[in-house]
């Protein structure tokens, strides 16, 4: 289904994403993910586009899919300072570095911020991924874990500039709806959640439980968001868009 996204709705979530990065004309955008999806168009094209016409460069999808540290050539030689990729992208460019290391020349000093998101973020994967690069200059407070969907043309939540990613551990079995979830310290069949951030200006993000109204804190429920950016429902498909839209 096709997600309805007008010129005002694309503004409105712009300008709270150049607020919530600080995105400005000194940015220089790197990605490889394809303007089909909307990390690629909103995130990495029109963002950067929509603050003062920021550098920015796109790499083929197929390239980074074939050769992963292309990538962090082209983030180190253009001096990059924002990069992005769902998580699956990390554990891919992890595993080139394991066969063939990290390639002669690369300093990733300039990279300010490494947003992750798109997909479950994996916070041990990602701390990985920071403390192998720290070796050329990636610093380790750049990882910015987000959260977003494209019936809010992109972002939602971003975490707090300049803060090390991080999360709770909880227990796998407690994460029903309506269940409280559970902390736990054990690593027995239990997962680290990533921290997000809290909602762009503009955003409101209420934890909803079954009967609609905000659920405890602790209680695991449905997302629901309201503001400026977010979609009036989906593309020729009422009954979809009655459903989701209150």
């Amino acid at each position: 289904m096709g997600v309805i996204v007008r010129h005002g709705q694309a503004l409105a979530n712009l300008a709270a994403s150049r607020a919530g990065a600080e995105l400005g004309r000194a940015d220089r955008t790197l990605s490889w993910m394809p303007l089909s999806h909307d990390m690629g168009l909103v995130g990495f094209h029109l963002a950067p586009l929509s603050a003062f016409a920021a550098e920015q460069t796109i790499l083929p999808t197929s390239l980074f899919a074939r050769s992963p540290l292309v990538w962090l050539q082209e983030a180190s030689t253009r001096r990059s300072t924002i990069l992005s990729s769902p998580n699956f992208g990390y554990r891919h460019a992890l595993k080139s570095i394991d066969r063939k290391g990290v390639p002669d020349g690369v300093d990733l000093s300039s990279v300010r911020l490494v947003l992750n998101g798109a997909e479950p973020i994996s916070v041990d994967l990602a701390e990985e991924f920071l403390e192998r690069l720290g070796a050329v200059g990636l610093a380790p407070e750049s990882m910015f874990p987000v959260y977003g969907l494209a019936e809010a043309t992109l972002a939602v939540t971003f975490p707090e500039l300049g803060r090390r990613i991080g999360g709770l551990r909880v227990a796998r079995a407690s994460l029903g709806r309506g269940e409280t979830a559970e902390v736990t310290e054990s690593t027995d069949d239990s997962l680290v959640t990533a921290g997000c951030g809290r909602p762009l200006p503009g955003l409101e993000v209420r934890i909803a439980g079954e009967d609609g109204f905000e659920a405890p804190g602790g209680v695991v429920g449905a997302i629901w968001i309201r503001g400026a950016g977010v979609t009036e429902g989906y593309y020729a498909a009422p009954e979809a868009t009655a459903a989701a839209v209150m």
